[in-house]
């Protein structure tokens, strides 16, 4: 089965301010980086790599190389531990999983490097969400780029300021779907 994402990248609409023609995990960058885009602050992107998003890793692999320059130079893949890859080497090597999911290693994460922006691409299907692991990710400007429709409502996407549905991963071709969600005020 042949899996390709709905998305259009700058280099395929040759125009930088083509109006609707960015890659969504690109808007999902900008919008949760921000002014930090500009000061040096850099986005975190962390990966789900866990067996039930493997047949999609080739298009995601794809986006994420897509976004490169707007992001810290490692992309984080998770399952059930993160495992720091270079964006360059994002292809090149097998990715190591072992086969679950668990956002408790990547709250951890963003705990131990003091990581303030951060971009999560999963199917939503994270496991438990602890109180500790609740306010690490509540505290982060976190995004969410979900590969189905799902998990808009679970946990993860509840915590997150904007949630981005990659659709067209597993059925079909579609258009994006953005959410604000209600924690008010500006994005830090």
């Amino acid at each position: 089965m042949e899996v390709t994402l709905p998305l259009v990248t700058r280099a395929e609409s040759r125009r930088d301010d083509e109006a609707g023609r960015s890659e969504p995990l690109e808007q999902l960058v900008r919008r949760i980086g921000g002014d930090a885009l500009r000061s040096g602050d850099t986005v975190h992107l962390y990966l789900d790599v866990s067996g039930s998003v493997e047949s999609l890793l080739g298009p995601l692999y794809a986006s994420v190389r897509g976004v490169a320059p707007l992001i810290w130079r490692d992309v984080h893949l998770f399952s059930t531990d993160v495992v720091n890859v270079p964006i360059r080497d994002l292809a090149k090597r097998a990715c190591q999983t072992t086969g679950g999911t668990s956002i408790v290693a990547v709250a951890r994460h963003i705990r131990q490097h003091g990581v303030r922006h951060a971009v999560i691409v999963t199917d939503g299907e994270v496991g438990c969400v602890g109180a500790r692991d609740r306010e690490t990710l509540g505290e982060t400007i976190l995004g969410v780029a979900l590969t189905s429709e799902r998990q808009t409502d679970g946990d993860l996407a509840r915590l997150a300021r904007h949630v981005v549905v990659l659709r067209g991963l597993e059925i079909g071709r579609g258009p994006v779907s953005w959410r604000r969600r209600g924690r008010g005020g500006p994005t830090r």
